[in-house]
């Protein structure tokens, strides 16, 4: 049974929202750092189809994408929370 919900917003790299994040360096900074993190998570599912050949081109390419999203666009994700308690039986589905 569902407790609480909630939802909230996260900068892409973690940054305090107060700071200015408007400089180019900090925007090519945060790319890096977000595609980093994209490549930990789907590299081996990518490699597995595509080959280890295209990886680094393909990163390096999406590195630019985001950077240039992150230019015109304010960067957030957004986190769910759900906590749960122990309720009652569940009847499984026929």
């Amino acid at each position: 049974m569902v407790d609480q919900l909630q939802t909230y917003n996260v900068n892409w790299d973690g940054s305090d929202s107060c700071k200015d994040r408007s400089s180019t360096t900090d925007k090519f900074r945060s790319s890096y750092d977000i595609a980093k993190c994209i490549r930990a998570v789907s590299e081996s599912l990518l490699v597995g189809h595509f080959g280890k050949e295209i990886i680094n081109e393909l990163f390096c390419r999406y590195r630019e994408k985001v950077a240039s999203y992150a230019t015109k666009e304010k960067t957030e994700y957004t986190n769910l929370v759900i906590s749960m308690t122990k309720g009652g039986k569940v009847v499984p589905e026929s």
